[in-house]
């Protein structure tokens, strides 16, 4: 199953893994865990905090 992804260079979604030349990204977030034992490094890391 493919996953909608955005290019980083236009802005538009696609399926592929790269359009415009660069890799596209994934605009899923990723898996939310309860028991995450790194989320306040990470949110620190994002400037969140």
């Amino acid at each position: 199953m493919k996953k909608i992804r955005r290019c980083q260079a236009c802005l538009s979604y696609t399926l592929e893994q790269t359009h415009c030349g660069l890799a596209a990204k994934s605009v899923h977030p990723p898996p939310y865990k309860l028991q995450d034992r790194f989320a306040d490094y990470r949110r620190k890391a994002a400037g969140l905090e």
